[in-house]
């Protein structure tokens, strides 16, 4: 849909009254609206009635189907701007491009926009072509802006300080150095050579200030310091309520890096009990080979054995509940073991298009389209055997055109249904159960409306 204005464009008209004007034929010598205009455009027009010297011009809408144009909005007319009440008889109407719509130069070579006169000369005009001095000069004589946006460095001799609160800053104390401050003290300081929270001392990798030591001598809150030349025996605790992340040099089957949640069950420090674990599972015993599968165990009352409660792999995804599988989803789909219930369920909607338009089972249960044309249906990527799936087509007939659809399709008394007819709308139901070798077809609407 596009606002159109051409050349050379009139038609007539019987239409009498205020409405939708219905075309009636190009005048000798011009063009049809049909010809220069699709459905659901935009033009300028202008109606003339000669027998009572009314006029009328204003921004109308076409419809091809009936070939009409609706008078949408009004611009002038002999009835005081208002629609005019056309009389019986012929009437001409004609595409046209409006006094007040249009841009031209005054006596004095203005430009008139609209109405009204750019007085602004061309040198004035052209400071919009690029920034230049003088557009420069005037910004910089102007308050600073809220909110600005920057689309370049930003480069400042030492801090950003909130407004208010002078104690409170992002420095740059030195080179490749950036600092927090609150309170007039250094909170953070992040350097090349790591992250400091809470201390002026960096480290390769990162420090949180505490009671200083290892975690097993006291309430560390994080402590990782150094690079491990190693992966043997490698692990990173949040002390207290034992965070540990482990890590291992054997690449065998069912073994890698794991997050062990850990809890105690009574009230000394020493004694933590596996809970749950996030592990890096391989996939095989390949040295060279790092496929892994992410797998998430958790430790049931009176379970001994931690159990599999979540798995992501490179060729699936699975859910489990006290080791039985209930939710496993591949590239075929979703598997659910047992009820699916859920508070609400909704399927997905496909729009198609053409005349030979492809019902892809992967995208969706739900299809429309509006006919072109003759239109030969196909279906693809049913489930496989075994799975039932229906599918919803709503077709509107943009036309008189014929529907073909695929051989294995059944339908109630041998026969296909009959196509709807133009401007009508009729919804389909089919269903398979074996992979799409049969598919049972019904008309589940009549002409809908």
């Amino acid at each position: 849909m596009a606002l159109v204005v051409k050349d050379r464009v009139k038609e007539t008209t019987t239409t009498t009254g205020t409405g939708t004007l219905t075309l009636a034929g190009a005048v000798s010598g011009f063009q049809t609206f049909t010809s220069v205009l699709s459905n659901g455009d935009t033009t300028y027009y202008a109606i003339f009635e000669s027998s009572t010297n009314a006029f009328e011009v204003g921004l109308g809408t076409f419809t091809a189907s009936g070939t009409t144009l609706a008078r949408t909005t009004v611009l002038e007319s002999s009835n005081s701007g208002s629609a005019v009440d056309l009389a019986a008889g012929s009437k001409d109407v004609f595409i046209t491009y409006p006094a007040e719509k249009s841009a031209y130069l005054d006596a004095s070579d203005n430009l008139v926009i609209n109405g009204t006169a750019i007085t602004a000369t061309a040198a004035e005009l052209n400071y919009v072509d690029g920034v230049t001095s003088a557009i420069q000069t005037q910004l910089d004589a102007k308050a600073p802006i809220a909110g600005p946006t920057f689309t370049g460095d930003v480069t400042l001799p030492d801090k950003i300080v909130h407004t208010g609160d002078t104690n409170t800053a992002i420095r740059f104390a030195d080179a490749d150095t950036v600092t927090v401050e609150t309170g007039g003290s250094e909170r953070i300081r992040v350097t090349d050579t790591g992250l400091g929270v809470g201390t002026t001392s960096t480290y390769a990798s990162f420090s949180v200030n505490g009671d200083g030591g290892a975690a097993s001598t006291g309430t560390q809150a994080i402590y990782a310091q150094g690079a491990k030349s190693s992966f043997a025996s490698a692990s990173y605790y949040l002390w207290q309520n034992q965070l540990a992340i482990n890590d291992t040099t054997s690449p065998t089957t069912g073994t890698g890096g794991a997050l062990s949640l850990l809890g105690r069950f009574d009230t000394g420090d020493n004694n933590p009990t596996t809970a749950a674990t996030v592990e890096a599972a391989k996939t095989n015993s390949t040295d060279t080979n790092y496929s892994f599968d992410a797998v998430h165990r958790i430790r049931h009352n009176g379970n001994a054995t931690m159990q599999e409660h979540m798995r992501l792999s490179p060729t699936f995804n699975s859910w489990s509940i006290s080791g039985t599988e209930k939710i496993r989803v591949d590239s075929t789909g979703a598997d659910v073991s047992g009820e699916l219930i859920a508070d609400s369920y909704n399927e997905k909607y496909a729009a198609l298009s053409g005349t030979t338009p492809t019902v892809d089972c992967h995208n969706g249960n739900n299809f429309a389209i509006t006919t072109s044309g003759n239109t030969t249906f196909t279906f693809s990527n049913p489930p496989t055997s075994g799975t039932a799936f229906g599918f919803t087509l709503k077709i509107t007939a943009g036309g008189t055109h014929s529907l073909t659809w695929p051989g294995t399709v059944d339908y109630a008394g041998g026969s296909a249904p009959d196509a709807p007819a133009s401007g009508e709308t009729d919804i389909y139901v089919f269903y398979t159960v074996d992979g799409g070798t049969n598919w049972y077809g019904f008309l589940a609407g009549d002409a809908m409306s």
